[in-house]
């Protein structure tokens, strides 16, 4: 479940929502759009797992992490926690 928060944000090429990630929920991992830019991911209240194709990374409560948009990427909460965490994309202006 995610609440978007771009009506505070006039400027369209940037996008903040706060995610939550609930456990045992089907389909509980979030799947971002790939697109040209940049993500940053604060996580409130954790923990949350961050995977790639490449790696996966477990981040804890006010950890933070900066992600190519080009990337496919997962968030999910970790084991039977539940998570929240700042998503901010970052658009490339053309």
């Amino acid at each position: 479940m995610s609440d978007s928060m771009s009506v505070l944000v006039p400027d369209r090429h940037i996008v903040p929502c706060i995610a939550d990630f609930l456990p045992g929920t089907e389909g509980a991992a979030f799947h971002p759009q790939i697109f040209a830019g940049l993500e940053l991911v604060y996580v409130i209240n954790g923990p949350v797992t961050l995977s790639t194709d490449d790696k996966t990374e477990l981040l804890h409560t006010e950890d933070s992490a900066w992600i190519d948009g080009s990337t496919s990427r997962r968030y999910r909460c970790h084991e039977d926690k539940p998570a929240r965490a700042l998503i901010v994309t970052f658009a490339l202006q053309s």
